[in-house]
């Protein structure tokens, strides 16, 4: 019944845990040179295989028997570094549309029963479709009813278009015919059908007004005890430019490019982000039903091996290595460490995972450590910098 596409899934906080500061993805367009720096075909086989995410980590969530500052130059003024000032404004309209959008978090649905369905009414029906008088698999709701948007297209032909003017509560036949070809289901291609369709109610929407009152009411505990609008504004603006400066510090464009990387960075640091690459998108596939060959071609337009990928993600792994080696510099410069309970208080506090059990169970302790030290140091960089 309805148009699908392929999309990408969004993906989950074990994901965002596993795959760090950086990142891996992007499209096609940003395929690197091609020297082969990240690849290595056999060892990202055996990560897509069993990742083990803590590997190459010591017990304090550093590089095993690496020391960041023998690769990474930090500037001078890195602990009180002068932001541009482009890092600290922010656009008001961008700020105005984040106000706009809050009240619709505590938007409250209504079921309306006693008026006729209107083009754009969010619609709740039932159908039992046939084709020649035999119903047939796939065209029922089975009785548990299914929102629509009256007047769409989501469904075959104009399906949606019908149900216009219809009461809740009512039943009629609504009659359309299948496209040709229909990819969904070739066997009904072409055919009329017709679907006996209830209305059962329209959900309307309403959205609170955003006023002193209502931030009062519902905010305080989401802003730092905001009771007015203002106060919400003044907090969205210190966070939106909170933001940009933790992007600045770990942009390849920005901070890091005030950083002097040797040529050559540690092997182990690259591979490991070559296997973290892969394995970010083979888990995508999975998160899409899909295989790992499938998925990539997809999404990259073609490619189907791990190395083809590892080619195309080239500069996005060197910069995973240069930034998780940068923030060890820092952590090694500033003789910061990273304890069990730190991990605890930050993954409860910051990633809202009060139970580290399934986490530490997947990752081990040291790759949690890792990532907390990164996310510390980005937040000791921007603690310090000083804003224009």
């Amino acid at each position: 019944m309805k148009n699908t596409a392929f999309r990408i899934t969004s993906l989950t906080l074990s994901l965002a845990l596993a795959f760090g500061l950086s990142g891996c993805g992007g499209s096609s367009s940003s395929a690197a040179s091609g020297s082969g720096a990240a690849s290595s075909s056999a060892s990202s086989q055996a990560a897509q295989e069993s990742l083990d995410f803590s590997a190459g980590l010591d017990d304090n969530g550093r590089w095993e028997g690496i020391t960041a500052l023998d690769y990474v130059t930090l500037p001078e003024n890195y602990a009180a570094y002068p932001l541009p000032a482009e890092v600290t404004q922010v656009d008001e309209e961008v700020i105005q549309s984040t106000l706009d959008t809050l009240p619709y978090n505590y938007a409250t649905t209504e079921q309306i029963t006693d008026r006729a369905v209107e083009d754009g009414d969010q619609v709740n029906i039932d159908y039992v479709g046939s084709i020649d008088g035999v119903e047939f698999e796939g065209g029922s709701t089975g009785g548990s009813g299914t929102t629509v948007t009256a007047g769409s297209s989501n469904y075959i032909d104009d399906f949606l278009t019908q149900i216009i003017g219809h009461t809740p509560g009512e039943t009629f036949n609504v009659e359309v015919t299948f496209p040709d070809p229909y990819e969904n289901n070739p066997d009904l291609a072409g055919k009329d059908a017709v679907f006996v369709t209830t209305i059962n109610y329209i959900e309307e929407t309403n959205v609170p007004e955003l006023t002193d009152e209502f931030v009062a009411e519902n905010l305080g505990d989401v802003y730092e005890g905001a009771q007015t609008v203002d106060d919400v504004r003044a907090a969205i603006t210190e966070q939106t430019i909170r933001n940009q400066i933790i992007n600045y510090f770990k942009s390849e464009d920005g901070f890091m490019a005030q950083c002097t990387f040797s040529e050559e960075l540690p092997e182990a640091v690259v591979q490991y982000q070559s296997d973290l690459c892969v394995e970010y998108f083979r888990q995508a596939a999975a998160s899409n039903g899909m295989d790992f060959a499938s998925f990539i071609s997809l999404y990259f337009d073609g490619i189907t091996t791990e190395d083809e990928l590892l080619d195309l993600q080239e500069d996005a792994i060197l910069t995973g290595a240069r930034q998780t080696l940068m923030l060890q510099a820092i952590a090694e410069a500033q003789d910061i460490t990273i304890s069990d309970e730190d991990v605890s208080s930050y993954m409860s506090e910051e990633m809202g995972v009060p139970d580290l059990t399934q986490y530490e169970a997947t990752y081990g302790m040291p790759y949690l450590k890792n990532f907390v030290l990164n996310n510390k140091m980005l937040e000791f960089l921007a603690d310090n910098a000083v804003r224009a």
